[in-house]
């Protein structure tokens, strides 16, 4: 990894565009959190390379390049300006 993950992660929170896929009425599995959600969230932008390293966030890449992260725990994710 050739960037700085938690840096990352605090800049998009603050930055970039949130997406917020938590329904409370819903009763969610491992499978649903860590594999349907994050390939919904991921149709919305282009990249290359999930990374998994920091689990449970999953940091999506393009070249090498951040450009958005999924929170597997809160149901949300972000996308880098």
């Amino acid at each position: 990894m050739a960037y700085d993950l938690d840096l990352f992660v605090n800049v998009t929170s603050k930055e970039g565009t949130a997406v917020e896929l938590y329904d409370e009425s819903v009763d969610y599995t491992d499978e649903m959190l860590f594999e349907t959600l994050p390939f919904k969230f991921s149709r919305a932008f282009t990249y290359n390379k999930r990374n998994t390293e920091a689990d449970p966030v999953i940091v999506y890449e393009l070249n090498g390049v951040p450009v958005a992260w999924w929170d597997c725990e809160n149901v949300r994710g972000y996308i880098a300006k």
